[in-house]
């Protein structure tokens, strides 16, 4: 019942709620390329040294090596 008597409050918060979630969903232009480095950054610090001889690295796939692998990859991890 009070849903029905008060609407203006729930139609200003499903308009605010779905402006946000468009904006949250636009593909951002540059995000990829920061979003690799970190992902990089991140996955050598967690993940670079473990135990006595085991290491880890997250480098940048080279054109050559990328052909016929999907356009998202873009890591190689050794």
């Amino acid at each position: 019942m009070s849903l029905l008597k008060k609407p203006k409050p729930l139609i200003g918060f499903l308009f605010r709620f779905l402006l946000i979630y468009a904006l949250l969903l636009v593909p951002w232009t540059g995000i990829a390329e920061s979003y690799t480095q970190l992902f990089r950054i991140v996955g050598e610090s967690l993940f670079g040294t473990f135990g006595s001889k085991g290491v880890v690295r997250f480098l940048p796939l080279t054109d050559t090596e990328s052909v016929g692998i999907n356009d998202r990859v873009d890591t190689k991890i050794l």
